[in-house]
């Protein structure tokens, strides 16, 4: 609070006189004059991500859309990249292939390959709509029931973006290697070389 005061002089007269009565002092009143306190404007503050952080507000930017959950139809396909020459044999992104959505939150969902029944959990960025999911790891076992002593470790990474709540864009990408004494008889048979990788691209709409 703020004070602003001001004085006025107090005169003090005395005058003696033998056979004059004394007179009074006059003493001027001191007015003294009070400014109110001038409330000072509120200015509304953003929370700094600090702020935010300590408070455990959630700053991060809502979805513009909502990807769909449940059957997903893939539509058109087209191979970026074929080391392997199994392009006949690679069916997690070929056009009929369905998928399945579930959603977990605004940043997680779960997609689920009905061909080969892979499940991956993916990460959806809210600013871009773009997913990245977790590699899916398996072993085919078919060189070991065809009689020989060899298996193909497979790796599936899938990536990509959504573009509307119904519409995605798919990267599947499949890694083969080899392990085993008949390897050498798998790639003959095969007509390929391990390690080899595959990449497809797929254009796939919600149902």
């Amino acid at each position: 609070m703020s004070y602003r005061i001001r004085s006025l002089l107090v005169i003090a007269i005395t005058m003696a006189a033998c056979d004059d009565r004394s007179d009074a002092i006059e003493a001027a009143e001191t007015d003294t004059a009070v400014t109110p306190e001038q409330p000072e404007p509120e200015t509304e503050t953003t929370p700094s991500a600090e702020t935010a952080a300590d408070t455990g507000e959630d700053t991060s930017l809502a979805l513009d859309f909502q990807p769909t959950a449940g059957d997903w139809v893939v539509q058109e396909s087209t191979i970026l990249a074929d080391e392997c020459g199994l392009t006949d044999l690679v069916d997690r992104g070929e056009p009929g292939t369905i998928l399945i959505l579930e959603i977990l939150s605004e940043a997680d969902f779960e997609m689920t390959y009905t061909t080969g029944g892979e499940i991956v959990s993916c990460d959806l960025d809210a600013q871009s709509q773009a997913y990245n999911c977790e590699p899916f790891e398996s072993i085919d076992e078919t060189p070991s029931s065809l009689g020989l002593s060899a298996s193909i470790p497979v790796v599936l990474t899938s990536t990509g973006q959504f573009s509307a709540e119904d519409e995605m864009t798919l990267t599947s990408t499949i890694e083969l290697s080899c392990t085993g004494d008949d390897c050498f008889w798998v790639e003959q048979l095969l007509g390929t070389a391990f390690p080899c990788e595959t990449t497809m691209q797929s254009q796939v709409t919600a149902e």
